[in-house]
């Protein structure tokens, strides 16, 4: 989907609002109502945030380095994450080792 771009200081107005309004625990037309906001603006432009925040979320590189060291010892898995070293005997399911990596960030 191609994008139109934007005025940045409209889109930053926007963006502010649109932070705020996911805080606020208040329903569209009120928070629209309480900043003299109009209610099919933040249709268009909440929306149109969500849209380039997924499309952003989409191309930035997720990815963290890890090392993963050879030992001489065959039975030990050593990884390097943000410079801190993890050891295993048996090498974790996927799923956890990615969860861990995580927590490390």
């Amino acid at each position: 989907m191609k994008q139109m771009v934007s005025d940045p200081k409209v889109e930053s107005f926007w963006r502010t609002q649109y932070q705020n309004f996911q805080v606020s625990n208040l329903s569209r037309s009120i928070f629209c109502r309480n900043n003299n906001l109009t209610l099919h603006q933040s249709f268009y432009w909440f929306k149109k945030i969500k849209l380039i925040d997924e499309e952003k979320s989409k191309t930035s590189n997720n990815f963290i380095p890890v090392k993963y060291e050879k030992k001489d010892d065959e039975s030990i898995f050593e990884f390097s994450v943000n410079n801190q070293k993890i050891s295993f005997s048996k090498l974790p399911e996927p799923k956890y080792l990615a969860e861990l990596i995580k927590c490390l960030q």
